[in-house]
């Protein structure tokens, strides 16, 4: 067995909070004392997907209400606040731009390389870390941490060992397997003591029961909402708009990737997807809408009643769900007609089969318990010396630059706590011993 020099703090993962926390912790400590761990053969192989591929990394609207926690939902702002006070987006916006990034703005707060790959964000941290002196290794994968009376030992699957006063866990979740996550940071932590909120994918694709696959392709503006059903009631448990993509197997699209988070499988339970393709009208509303249609076009052919309304085949495919002839004239639909036909224009429905798998997703929601994290310096309180940072936690926020925001704004934080702790504790050590009392 191998042994390596000691190191001040060892981060695991090499992703966007891995990077970032140790560019934060090079600020305050030598580079040459930081390790950063990374199995992949590259640092930031997730951030280079990002966006597609343009890197949506950050949102100036970023705060505590944009983000969820599945054991913690009630007072997940009792976490995430003081960590985007501590590193709010402004000051992560003018980081990155002393880094070399010039960001754009281009919608809804977002903020984007003014390149637009993905690769000018990876390449400004790695060359950052590399400047101060911090040993990154890729391709080496930790299978043990282990904590002793003065820090921890890691073990590489190679055999080495790497002695550290602190451990920084920025190992992400289970979101994007083919990127190399794989759920590693969560056996370590449990092997150290801490607990999960089960871990599952979020930002996906909605799988359906009996799709129609003649609808594939299709893209709407509208909203969708997730429904759950018990013998007891039925419950709409979230809701977004946006636009709506419809696909062979199920239902995506950004507005369906923010919902996916609340399904779970859960005995005697199951999911609905309901579609509105009005939601700017209500029931009557749209009803009387249609019936002043139904007076315009008296004469012409029903098929094209839903014409520029709607695309051409979800039209269709709604006005035969509701029974209605294609071949009749517009003029002569009936009432009853028409109240079918906002009942699915309002309420299209199918029932959820579940979601895509974890290839699909972009982000895990739920993770490391954060009533075991210390919110100020996200060290863990169960093991001094501890620290987490990203989506190991369980914390995870909708889509547009909400979870890199947090990713990066969370490596901050706990970069520079690990880096506070190591370097208070280097200061203890080199103190010449107080003479004893006579």
């Amino acid at each position: 067995m191998r042994t390596a020099r000691d190191f001040h703090i060892a981060i695991i993962g090499a992703g966007a909070a891995g990077l970032m926390a140790a560019v934060a912790a090079s600020e305050i400590v030598p580079g040459r004392r930081i390790l950063l761990l990374e199995k992949n053969d590259r640092p930031g192989k997730k951030l280079y997907a990002t966006g597609n591929g343009r890197c949506n990394f950050l949102n100036r609207g970023a705060e505590a209400a944009h983000y969820f926690s599945r054991e913690s939902a009630e007072s997940v702002e009792d976490w995430v606040v003081p960590v985007l006070q501590a590193s709010p987006p402004a000051a992560l916006e003018s980081l990155f731009d002393e880094l070399g990034v010039t960001a754009v703005h281009l919608e809804e707060g977002r903020l984007y390389p003014r390149s637009l790959q993905a690769e000018s964000v990876v390449e400004a941290l790695a060359d950052c870390i590399r400047t101060r002196g911090v040993e990154l290794r890729t391709q080496t994968t930790i299978v043990e941490c282990r904590k002793t009376a003065d820090g921890f030992i890691l073990k590489s699957d190679s055999g080495e060992t790497h002695r550290t006063r602190c451990v920084l866990l920025a190992t992400g979740g289970k979101a994007g397997i083919q990127y190399g996550s794989s759920g590693d940071g969560y056996k370590m932590a449990t092997s150290l003591g801490h607990r999960l909120a089960k871990p599952i994918p979020a930002l996906t694709q909605l799988v359906v029961e009996s799709p129609d696959p003649a609808l594939a392709g299709v893209r709407v503006r509208g909203a969708v909402s997730l429904w759950r059903f018990s013998a007891a009631e039925a419950q709409e448990v979230s809701r977004d708009e946006g636009e709506i993509q419809l696909t062979a197997d199920g239902i995506s699209g950004i507005c369906t990737f923010n919902i996916s988070r609340y399904y779970e499988i859960i005995p005697n339970r199951s999911y609905a997807v309901r579609l509105d393709f009005f939601p700017e009208y209500g029931d009557e509303e749209l009803f009387k809408f249609l019936k002043k249609r139904k007076q315009q076009l008296d004469g012409r052919s029903a098929g094209i009643f839903l014409n520029g309304l709607l695309p051409a085949k979800l039209a269709a495919h709604l006005m035969a769900e509701a029974g209605v002839d294609f071949v009749a004239r517009s003029g002569s639909l009936e009432e009853e007609q028409l109240h079918r036909l906002v009942a699915q224009c309002k309420r299209y429905e199918r029932r959820v089969a579940g979601t895509k798998s974890w290839k699909h997703a972009q982000v895990t929601a739920g993770g490391v318990l954060l009533r075991e994290v210390d919110p100020g310096t996200l060290q863990s309180t169960k093991i001094p010396g501890l620290y987490f940072a990203g989506e190991i936690l369980d914390v995870d926020g909708p889509c547009g630059g909400f979870n890199l925001t947090w990713a990066f704004a969370s490596g901050r934080v706990a970069g520079m706590s690990a880096a506070r702790s190591a370097a208070s504790e280097e200061n203890v050590r080199s103190s010449p011993a107080e003479p004893a009392a006579p």
